[in-house]
């Protein structure tokens, strides 16, 4: 789910409507702004939805899997031996129905997935070789540098819990107590994701649009929505949001992270552009 969000597409969006150099209505900034809060809404009203299904779905798991009663004392002997071969029959089928649907499951997450994940990147390939099709050539480098955003997050999250040590220079006690609630390593990979991806579509814009070289005028844009939208996350993001204990703190940590990637991302790609 975190590489299936991105957080630095989101936000290169509005930066760029509100930039405007390379769109067709110009700067945009009230549009740019309601599409920030829209999508932070979206996001949380997403979660939540997620939230009662999940309460749901294992309400409806508990309901099915609920032990029946031991058999009444004023059952007789034989009744009750009947009774106890009933349910261990009865219980013997359920346990082979749950073992056989974990079978299906294990199996299409194990074998199902990555073969459609093998045929779909077959014929990527195959369009981007044989063929030469520009946005399979994109997919197909997107795939390689998918993997490194993923892992770079996966190294960024750790800290987390620990995120002074993200800072170069040293804090008090005091002060390490007090941003101890701020998820350093999704704020440092959504932030550094953000700057990444605007630096490099300002690129593309500036000095490559009329670039049509096969393979080499697509690194940058699969760079852009590959690495980086793998590296920074919404999914993540909105979850550490509802986790926070106090409501001011998920209100400084959601708006904080919004705005500063705005404004450095607008520091970056403006520049570029214009020049």
């Amino acid at each position: 789910c975190g590489c299936l969000t991105t957080f630095a597409s989101w936000n290169a969006q509005m930066v760029r409507m509100i930039d405007g150099t390379d769109t067709e209505l110009g700067p945009q900034v009230a549009p740019a702004l309601f599409g920030y809060l829209i999508g932070i809404c979206a996001a949380c009203y997403c979660f939540s939805m997620g939230r009662i299904i999940h309460s749901l779905i294992s309400s409806i798991h508990q309901q099915n899997h609920d032990v029946v009663p031991d058999a009444e004392e004023d059952l007789d002997e034989e009744d009750a031996i009947i009774d106890n071969n009933f349910q261990s029959t009865r219980h013997g089928r359920g346990t082979t129905v749950n073992a056989w649907s974990d079978f299906h499951a294990m199996f299409l997450a194990s074998f199902g997935l990555p073969l459609l994940v093998v045929i779909l990147m077959t014929c990527f390939l195959v369009g981007a070789l044989f063929y030469e099709i520009p946005f399979y050539q994109e997919i197909v480098l997107e795939a390689c540098v998918v993997p490194l955003g993923a892992l770079t997050r996966w190294k960024l999250a750790k800290f987390n819990q620990r995120g002074h040590k993200l800072i170069p220079w040293r804090l008090s006690d005091a002060t390490i107590n007090s941003i101890s609630w701020i998820p350093m390593g999704t704020l440092a990979a959504n932030i550094i994701a953000s700057v990444l991806s605007l630096l490099f579509k300002a690129i593309s814009v500036r000095y490559l649009s009329d670039y049509n070289e096969p393979w080499i005028s697509q690194f940058l844009p699969a760079l852009e929505t590959g690495f980086c939208g793998s590296l920074s996350t919404v999914s993540t993001f909105v979850k550490e949001i509802f986790a926070m204990g106090r409501p001011y703190q998920s209100f400084h940590y959601a708006s904080g992270s919004l705005i500063l990637a705005m404004l450095l991302g607008l520091l970056i790609f403006s520049p570029v552009v214009r020049s």
